[in-house]
């Protein structure tokens, strides 16, 4: 298993939560904290997995 270390702003823009890392140029957003958190943990699987 790899384990990685980013940077990631979580922002609240009106209802939403915006997740974002520079490093690989991904965000993504959810409805509350625990749910952006969660999205983006998926997302980076996937950009990773598709490398």
């Amino acid at each position: 298993m790899l384990e990685l270390k980013l940077s990631v702003s979580i922002i609240r823009e009106g209802k939403k939560f915006i997740a974002y890392t520079p490093a690989l140029d991904l965000s993504t957003s959810g409805r509350s904290y625990e749910e952006v958190k969660k999205r983006f943990n998926e997302i980076v699987n996937i950009f990773l997995k598709n490398l």
